[in-house]
């Protein structure tokens, strides 16, 4: 079962694995492309534009007018990654490394009955159209298209053409390899083998005005010589040689027929295809000592323009090529008419302060760049004069031969020593982007910058002024990594600026009044590729739509986004909604060699049933060790401040307003100045909540206080400790995790996770009922406790930590129901339990497993009833395990509802829909079908009666079921050991062994025994003094 992958990061991350600390090195760039005609049987016949995001594995096409999502541009021609049963994905491997857009104009012939045949109005007879099939003449007609060229890892270039996306209807879902791209996905028409193992970094293709017959002209940098890893680990010098190799390559147009093209070999037609012009030796390595050290190519830029007139040249089209480098900028110069190959030149740029963004001026003179420590540099008239350069150079060399033309006396001014530099300077960290409105005029062209601040900067430097013109602030909760306008290749440029911040989301301005037409906001995640996610993040259905066809998930804890909980619709692929939890300056650097203030973080948050209230913690640390709790973060200390927030949601339930909740209460150090909050959980009424603290080593219940009906203003409810407990004696030495608190569907019971031991209490009189042991291993702490939601397995507890899970009833057995565990064996190293989620609808529970030797993530599905895996789906006779999910799942969740739950005859097969979030910051999909919506209509009216174990008493006895001791508790039932499957290869347990008890028979403490306990203890005392 392949999962869809459902949300993730706008603009993927690169392959090229080469450290920065620039955002924008690390992502791509999106792209804008010219109005394109579709296909004419596509039925809107008006030009569209549309925005490209790459990706390492596809590329997402976007409506230029709203932002949506259309399509997926995958680089695998047919039969690559097809779904053939195989688990194997490593055939489907990160391709894409750089993506342009190139204008191709060809020369097609074609003839009369070609022109005849598409009519489909004209009515010709069969036998006219034999006698005159001679007689035919072939018509010759320019073909003009936008193409996208995509370079890739394996040295091949994938080319699209855009006018495809006219025929949405005949795509189908593509196979990635990890996951499947659902909604039309399309496959390159050819693909060009440029070199044989040398991965394509950068390409550029000059948009000519003339076309070239023999082909497409395209500037190719490879990678000659990748990133050494291990000499980067290197703690002396971390260093490593980078090479590159910069090609010119005359690509052959597009025949219609030619799937493949090769150019490793030389070409029959007599025409030197590849030729190579450069090779540049880079420093890659990490930034130590705040030195910079990464010098290898970031961006590669094309401008062509009419050639300069000269007497011994004749008038013209020239290009230049511009390659940008964190200590150079290399000038490619070509003249297209002419066979002269001019020499590339480099400008030097001062190690101190690297370049960091460059851009070319609408007037193709002038080129802007962005520096590290936030200046911007105008080179005014440098390609004129590195033209005139090279004009001068050419004409001495014929007229007087090139030993003569070199000489001091005949040799023109270097351009190197001759530059015009206007210098601007707003930003007080490093200029992360830089692009010249594509709309502005070329005698008056206009500048956006932008970076860390989040400020959008606009620049006209015509205007003699060192001060922007415009600013527009803060637009984003993350700074800017990259600012777009049109391509080269558009001639009728709108009037937009496309933004890109760190936070992930796209924004479209206008760029007359800064007005923002749209936002897309997707997941918090930056776009790299190490483990981002921590422990802490999470992802739910969120409970104000649990009965609804279309839920949104609440995810909490995304690193982009410290101190907020988002709403993400998965259909939608967008974010739409989100919770200020904790307020703080998220732009908090004033220099660029300041570090930034640490982020708040919510450690935890709990709804209850509906959706209605809602309590969160979160700790903000301060500079002030003092203040709260003591902690040290690498060399840095801070005092950790804790706070619970008690949120209560508003009559709104419109899926419009997900994250519509006020603030009722708020409590700074719910446990003591000193003490951090380390659990939380509410009841499913609402009424009763729970925290935990290990510094304090104690519980607290939390109690909601409604004003009376008498009030003439009605007032906001408030919550007050109703008690604290510390925590017994037996316990105090072990941890309580993050999700290690669960209270049972009625409220009258809280079960609190200790070490190994989940320990059970009654909420209102907190007496100690009993325990419950999670797993043999006593160094492992449980990470989760969950009641199970009401349904036939009511009551029951879902235990997870690192090593395992289990699923135990805290009273008498009374059915078919017997406790059962499962345990990833000792002999399987690097295996990891990272959470576990009970589907209803299929009564199985799905355990996610990360390996950390191969950085692949497995699921696993077990029946909850007998504890033996494997799960019947609508899709699938026995889903068992599902392997080879890229990173670590950090997160799972299945879509269910309050009245969800399966048939146990087996006359009808649930579908399976289950969100898993990865550590890349990917949201992927488990389901049978495409749809949610299938899973959701399948739910039945009536609800099923539970056969899992209960009290031999009434429901609404609440007061007995508080009573209850530990003699309730079956002491004879042992956890089962049927999962002890073959899943590693490895038998879970030795079925020698007994299984562990299921409880350690506590007996509640009377206020009789304590007072006898510690009179019995002072009387030792005194005789032994």
């Amino acid at each position: 079962m392949k999962p869809f992958l459902v949300g993730g990061p706008l603009l993927g991350s690169t392959t090229q694995n080469q450290p920065t600390n620039l955002a924008s090195r690390t992502c791509f760039e999106p792209i804008v492309t010219p109005e394109i005609t579709l296909d004419k049987h596509h039925q809107q016949q008006q030009p569209q534009r549309f925005i490209l995001l790459p990706h390492d594995r596809y590329i997402s096409v976007l409506a230029y007018n709203t932002g949506s999502c259309i399509a997926s541009l995958v680089p695998l021609q047919d039969g690559e990654g097809d779904d053939d049963g195989d688990d194997d994905d490593t055939k489907v491997d990160k391709l894409i490394e750089c993506v342009c857009l190139a204008k191709e104009s060809r020369t097609e012939g074609t003839t009369v009955q070609d022109i005849l045949n598409d009519d489909d109005t004209m009515d010709v007879d069969d036998n006219d159209a034999e006698e005159n099939q001679g007689s035919l003449s072939a018509v010759e007609q320019t073909v003009e298209e936008i193409i996208v060229m995509v370079g890739c890892k394996d040295g091949t270039i994938r080319e699209f053409n855009l006018q495809a996306l006219g025929s949405l209807d005949k795509s189908a879902p593509v196979n990635c390899g990890p996951y499947v791209l659902s909604g039309p996905c399309f496959r390159p028409r050819r693909v060009i083998k440029v070199s044989k193992t040398e991965p394509i970094m950068y390409l550029t293709v000059p948009l000519l005005s003339s076309p070239n017959e023999e082909g497409i002209l395209t500037y190719v940098v490879t990678r000659t010589k990748n990133v050494d890893q291990a000499a980067l680990e290197e703690k002396k010098n971390g260093v490593s040689n980078v090479n590159v190799a910069v090609l010119r390559v005359l690509i052959p147009h597009f025949d219609g027929k030619e799937k493949t093209v090769s150019m490793l070999s030389k070409s029959d037609d007599g025409v030197q295809r590849k030729q190579p012009i450069d090779n540049i030796k880079c420093r890659v390595g990490k930034d130590k000592s705040k030195v910079f050290l990464n010098t290898a190519p970031f961006r590669m830029l094309s401008v062509s323009r009419p050639t300069k007139k000269n007497s011994t040249t004749t008038p013209g089209e020239a290009f230049f090529v511009i390659l940008a480098r964190a200590n150079s900028i290399h000038v490619y110069y070509e003249q297209v008419q002419s066979p002269r190959r001019f020499a590339p030149m480099s400008f030097p740029i001062p190690t101190a302060n690297p370049l960091t963004a460059i851009s070319v001026s609408r007037n193709n003179t002038d080129i802007a760049c962005g520096h590290q420590h936030g200046d911007i540099k105008v080179w005014n008239n440098i390609l004129d004069t590195l033209e005139s350069y090279h004009v001068t150079m050419a004409a001495n060399e014929q007229q007087f031969g090139r030993e003569m033309a070199r000489s001091s006396t005949n040799k023109p001014k270097d351009p190197r020593k001759d530059l015009i530099i206007s210098k601007v300077h707003w930003h007080s960290h490093p200029v992360a982007s830089m692009v010249h409105d594509s709309g502005s005029s070329p005698m008056d062209p206009i500048l956006y910058s932008g970076g860390e601040e989040s400020v959008l900067v606009t620049w006209q430097n015509s205007r003699g002024t060192d001060r922007p013109v415009d600013v527009l602030p803060r637009i984003a909760l993350g700074g800017i990594v990259h600012i777009a306008c049109s391509d080269k290749t558009d001639t009728n440029p709108p009037h937009s600026i496309l933004v890109y911040c760190e936070d992930n989301s796209l924004q479209l301005f206008q760029s007359h009044n800064k007005g923002r037409k749209w936002k897309l906001q997707g997941l918090a995640c930056k776009s790299k590729e190490e483990d981002q996610l921590a422990n802490s993040t999470s992802i739910a259905q969120d409970p104000r739509a649990f009965n609804s066809k279309d839920s949104p998930l609440v995810i909490v804890g995304l690193p982009e986004a410290p101190g907020l909980m988002q709403w993400y619709h998965p259909s939608k692929q967008r974010l739409v909604g989100s919770l200020e939890v904790a307020p703080f300056n998220r732009i908090s650097r004033a220099e660029e060699d300041e570090s930034p203030l640490p982020t708040p973080s919510i450690t935890g948050h709990a709804f209850d049933e509906n959706g209605r209230q809602l309590i969160t913690l979160e700790e903000t640390p301060s500079e002030n060790i003092y203040v709260g709790a003591y902690e040290r973060r690498n060399t840095e200390e801070h005092g950790i401040v804790s706070t619970i927030r008690f949120w209560s949601g508003t009559e709104s339930t419109s899926t419009n307003n997900h994250s519509s909740y006020v603030l009722s209460a708020a409590m700074t150090y719910p446990h003591g100045p000193k003490n951090r909050v380390s659990a939380l959980g509410m009841a499913k009424n609402g009424s009763i909540a729970c925290t935990v603290s290990n510094d304090e080593n104690a519980f607290r219940i939390w109690q909601k206080v409604v004003g009376g009906e008498d009030d003439q203003i009605k007032s906001s409810p408030s919550w007050t400790c109703r008690y604290k407990v510390t925590v017994p004696a037996g316990f105090s030495h072990l941890s309580t995790c993050r999700d290690g608190v669960a209270f049972s569907d009625d409220g009258s019971i809280v079960a609190i996770g200790f070490g190994n031991m989940v320990t059970l209490w009654d909420s209102e009189e907190a007496r100690f009922l009993t325990t419950l042991r999670h797993l043999e291993d006593l160094k492992c702490n449980i990470d989760s406790v969950q009641f199970v939601k009401p349904g036939k397995l009511q009551d029951l507890l879902l235990i997870k930590s690192a090593s395992g899970v289990s699923l135990q009833s805290p009273f008498k057995q009374n059915g078919s129901f017997r406790n059962w565990s499962w345990g990833i064996p000792e002999a399987a190293k690097g295996f990891t339990v990272t959470d576990s989620e009970l589907i209803p609808n299929i009564e199985c529970v799905a355990i996610a497993v990360f390996d950390s030797t191969k950085d692949q993530s497995r699921l696993l599905f077990i029946d909850a009833i007998s504890g033996v895996p494997g799960v019947k789906t609508a899709a699938s006779e026995n889903t068992n395990i599902i392997s080879g999910i890229e990173g670590c799942i950090r997160s799972i969740c299945a879509i269910s509802s309050s009245d969800m739950a399966a048939t146990r005859d087996g006359s009808t097969a649930q579908p399976l829909s289950l969100f898993a979030l990865t550590s890349s910051g990917e949201l992927l999909n488990f389901t049978d079908t495409a749809e949610i919506d299938s899973l959701i209509s399948s739910i039945g009216t009536e609800k099923a009666t539970s056969d899992g174990p209960r009290l031999d008493i009434e429901r609404g006895a609440v007061s007995k079921r508080r009573r209850v001791h530990s003699e309730a508790i079956s002491s004879t039932d042992s956890i089962s050991t049927k999962t002890a499957s073959d899943v590693f290869g490895l038998s879970l347990m030795d079925e020698s062994k007994s299984a562990p008890p299921l409880t350690a028979e506590l007996p509640s403490l009377s206020s009789a025994f304590v007072r006898a306990f510690v009179g019995r203890r002072l009387a030792r005392r005194e005789e032994s003094d």
